[in-house]
């Protein structure tokens, strides 16, 4: 199947921004159609969010468990909660330290991509990394950081994307 989307994609649209494309997994009863048409949309918004033309449902990881709960008031709350110190500050400075955290969540953990990105020198990024670590969750060790922040930006980013927010 992913074959053959592939092959017939380049004939859709001389150009190929026009579209963003979702694809669910395969099931096998009509009976699972309302599954595959949400999984279709939120591997659609993600693959829109990452700036990717397409993305298939089992590719979207933990997305997926995101995008599904992404209005739940316990996950906006936890989103507002982790990412007040940055979100509720209107301070450049502050603008800055989550263009940074964005990029580095949609850039999957690879700092050389994410300070790439952004036009910025990669100790730069780390820099700013660091400042934002010590404002958001100062104790958490790297990976516990990292999951917090990235679960908190995929719920801010469902979030803006759902109210029509850049």
């Amino acid at each position: 199947f992913q074959r053959i989307l592939n092959d017939i994609l380049p004939w859709l649209s001389s150009d190929s921004n026009d579209f963003t494309i979702g694809a669910s997994d395969l099931n096998d009863s009509i009976s699972e159609l309302d599954s595959s048409v949400k999984q279709s949309a939120w591997s659609c918004r993600v693959a829109g969010l990452m700036k990717e033309r397409m993305m298939y449902y089992n590719e979207i990881g933990s997305w997926a468990a995101v995008a599904a709960h992404s209005r739940s008031r316990h996950m906006l709350k936890y989103m507002d909660r982790y990412l007040g110190p940055i979100i509720k500050d209107s301070s450049e400075a502050s603008k800055d330290l989550l263009e940074t955290l964005i990029a580095m969540v949609l850039s999957e953990g690879n700092t050389k991509q994410a300070a790439k990105n952004l036009n910025i020198h990669e100790n730069t990024f780390r820099y700013r990394m660091n400042k934002i670590r010590d404002r958001l969750d100062p104790h958490a060790n790297d990976l516990v950081f990292y999951e917090n922040a990235s679960l908190a930006i995929k719920i801010y980013l469902l979030d803006r994307d759902e109210r029509g927010m850049k």
